[in-house]
């Protein structure tokens, strides 16, 4: 807010003599009714608001990212060569495990994306 009112503090410093405390509160009464302060902070919050939020979505999208490769992995890991028995019908206790931490991703995705959605159709 200080930067806003600056042209208005700026233009009360000059004012000096007989009558310069009512001048003062002109200048600030005018710059409060009639500059365009309260516009220029909306626009500023809301580009912030904006910014910290695509950080939080870009950071979401690192980690599931992050988290979508280690199951590819995972998969990959279970795929069995020529001649060789899968991982998962070696160990069916992991491929249980990992099966739900595949529904679990899905459904994180899932709200992910209902969240983006509904951010989308705000702005």
């Amino acid at each position: 807010m200080a930067t806003l009112m600056r042209p208005a503090y700026v233009s009360c410093t000059r004012e000096g003599g007989p009558g310069s405390d009512s001048r003062r509160k002109e200048i600030i009464r005018n710059h409060l009714m009639y500059s365009r302060m309260f516009a220029d902070y909306h626009n500023r919050a809301r580009a912030d608001y904006s910014k910290t939020l695509e950080e939080q979505f870009d950071a979401l999208q690192e980690k599931t990212s992050e988290q979508f490769n280690n199951i590819v992995r995972d998969f990959q890991a279970m795929i069995a060569g020529e001649g060789e028995v899968p991982e998962a019908e070696q160990d069916p206790a992991m491929a249980t495990h990992l099966r739900s931490d595949v529904d679990s991703a899905e459904k994180i995705l899932e709200k992910a994306q209902d969240v983006l959605q509904q951010i989308s159709q705000r702005q």
